[in-house]
């Protein structure tokens, strides 16, 4: 280790003790040692450690160690939340009045879900309501293209039920106008790439995006909170990362942890900000 390396190596030492006393994202010196830390330890540790076990060992507790209040808040999320947003959900699309969606579109109709037993649930509660659909989600992602192409030329097929990760990007919807939000995704680029579904270049209708929330009144519940808990997790990537580029953050999300349907979700991956913090201050550090 040259002596430049030494000096780096205090440094970091000392930004580690004040990180792991406890992170906090509005504090500019605590922001900035993190990205060093980061930084050196992709530049200058892991580089040095030669046993692969010991260095993926490292690779996966660095962030425990510096960000334990984040990764417990991300596991809290993934596991408590995650499971009562479910449940809420499922019970949600039973009760949504889908014949007077359909209704109110002169197309199609596309519905989104984080949620793997949300699609099974409304797809039943939309048969029930007399209309066939087609599910877009892991068991059937292997067969996107053909189930869109389906989807657009069948008369007879009112509604598409998919999930945020399986439809979100790429896919132009526009044989539908009317888009279906049954609950606020965790990251708000899903949201924004799913609207543009059916925003795009070839729509010859007004676009229609309706959001389904549980009506608690002036009481906040797990449906209403969701957006609350998006912002504040974007909230933390953000003000981390600041001036990053959020659908090169995004691509680079999907492409790192691969995700794919809702099922493959690890707990801390769903809401994942202080891992996604971690792989993009080593991957955009100049």
């Amino acid at each position: 280790m040259n002596p430049d390396d030494k000096d780096k190596l205090k440094k970091y030492e000392k930004d580690i003790a004040m990180i792991s006393k406890g992170f906090d994202t509005r504090n500019p010196a605590h922001t900035e040692a993190a990205k060093f830390c980061n930084l050196f330890e992709k530049k200058v540790i892991i580089p040095s450690i030669p046993d692969k076990e010991v260095r993926d060992a490292f690779a996966d507790a660095r962030a425990v160690i510096k960000y334990v209040e984040l990764r417990v808040v991300g596991e809290a999320l993934g596991k408590v939340v995650g499971k009562a947003r479910t449940e809420v959900h499922v019970e949600m699309v039973k009760h949504i009045d889908w014949k007077a969606i359909a209704d109110k579109s002169e197309k199609k109709v596309i519905v989104f879900t984080s949620y793997v037993e949300v699609v099974k649930a409304a797809n039943e509660a939309i048969k029930k309501a007399g209309y066939k659909t087609i599910l877009v989600y892991g068991d059937t992602s292997s067969n996107v293209a053909g189930l869109v192409d389906q989807f657009g030329k069948d008369p007879d097929v009112k509604f598409l039920i998919a999930t945020y990760q399986t439809l979100s990007t790429a896919v132009p919807l526009t044989m539908a106008d009317v888009t279906v939000f049954t609950n606020a995704n965790w990251r708000s680029f899903e949201r924004d790439q799913a609207e543009a579904r059916t925003a795009r270049i070839g729509q010859d209708k007004g676009v229609t995006y309706i959001d389904v929330l549980l009506d608690t009144g002036k009481e906040g519940n797990i449906s209403t909170r969701a957006k609350d808990i998006m912002e504040w997790s974007k909230t933390m990537v953000e003000s981390m990362l600041p001036g990053e580029n959020k659908e090169a953050i995004a691509a680079e999300l999907n492409k790192d942890y691969n995700l794919g349907a809702m099922e493959a979700f690890t707990p801390l991956a769903e809401t994942a900000f202080s891992l996604a913090m971690d792989r993009y201050l080593e991957s955009h550090a100049a």
